[in-house]
């Protein structure tokens, strides 16, 4: 009896020092791969499901569902993506009879690239939860705004612009908010531009439904040259929002360095034209008097001007000549 007993403590020992996998793998096949396709979810679309297996594969799908992983809900079968929602897509994968996974199982799913991954397997069963971030969505991101200020002031004494284009129009986001400050004074500032400050622009918008902000968004301005301008993104947890915001600096135009036209002004020779072409009539009209003139011709050299003032003193000079000589002659008889 005690031999028999020995015997069996010694096959017990022996039996113990024997891996467990090499037992196991007599009861059926590991399935050390998952090999898996599902299309790529799009906000705004209903909630997408793998439909099929690949040829040969030794397991079959019990159980796919996508929930919030927050609280743990599942979203119905019709459900629509939407922005900014948490989702998880739970797969449960059972082997056929004489398989089972291999706990290091390899899996992939092509079509969608999730942000993590978690598994575990219980035999013949795999758990698999996988959590998709829609900001891989290339279809609801918004990389660029443009915006036209074409219409806003931009010189030294005219009052600063706000909002004279409509910003309206795109389903993507929506306009917020527009305002000018003076650099060093952080309030709102509605006055008129001053020579020899700075002022900074900003605008403001948010997200709409669906739709978000690239990391590297950013706002084409036209219309205005700024010196200097930059792009933010924030997130309101609040409001549950993106958003975009624009910050530019901007020196006014001084007024009188806005016409570029006035240097070629002065080019045109027309003061000094006209002087040169009324000189030559005032010429010709001189001598045109004294040829008119009654007076003797000899008179007119004499005088060398051809001032008539002159001309009638010489007259009343050789008249009152005249009347002393008389007078003398009568003196004398």
């Amino acid at each position: 009896m005690k031999r028999f007993l020995a015997a069996l403590l010694y096959l017990v020992m022996v039996m113990s020092l024997l891996p467990m996998s090499a037992l196991a793998e007599s009861e059926g096949t590991l399935v050390t791969d998952l090999n898996l396709t599902i299309d790529e979810p799009v906000i705004g679309e209903t909630l997408k499901f793998i439909e099929g297996l690949p040829e040969g594969a030794n397991y079959t799908i019990t159980a796919q569902e996508w929930c919030d992983p927050g609280n743990e809900e599942s979203y119905a079968a019709d459900a629509i993506y939407k922005y900014r929602e948490p989702y998880r897509y739970d797969l449960v994968f059972k082997a056929n009879d004489g398989f089972y996974f291999d706990e290091a199982v390899n899996y992939t799913i092509e079509g969608v690239e999730w942000y993590d991954v978690e598994y575990y397997v219980d035999d013949d069963m795999l758990y698999l939860f996988c959590y998709w971030n829609d900001d891989n969505n290339a279809d609801a991101v918004v990389e660029t705004v443009k915006i036209n200020l074409s219409g806003y002031n931009t010189k030294v004494g005219q009052y600063v612009t706000l909002k004279a284009d409509s910003f309206e129009g795109d389903p993507r986001f929506y306009f917020v908010n527009e305002y000018w400050y003076e650099v060093g004074n952080y309030e709102y500032y509605d006055g008129k531009f001053e020579s020899g400050k700075q002022y900074s622009y900003s605008l403001e918008f948010y997200n709409n439904d669906d739709f978000r902000f690239a990391d590297d968004s950013e706002i084409i301005i036209d219309g205005i040259e700024f010196d200097e301008a930059s792009c933010t993104i924030d997130y309101n947890f609040y409001l549950g929002i993106q958003e975009l915001h624009f910050t530019g600096l901007y020196t006014p135009v001084e007024a009188d360095e806005e016409p570029v036209e006035e240097p070629s002004e002065p080019q045109t020779e027309a003061p000094e034209s006209e002087p040169q072409t009324q000189a030559p009539e005032l010429e010709t009209q001189a001598p045109a008097q004294p040829e008119s003139s009654s007076a003797a011709p000899a008179v007119v050299p004499e005088t060398g001007d051809g001032n008539p003032v002159g001309m009638l003193v010489l007259l009343l000079g050789m008249s009152a000549v005249g009347v002393l000589a008389v007078a003398s002659r009568k003196r004398r008889a």
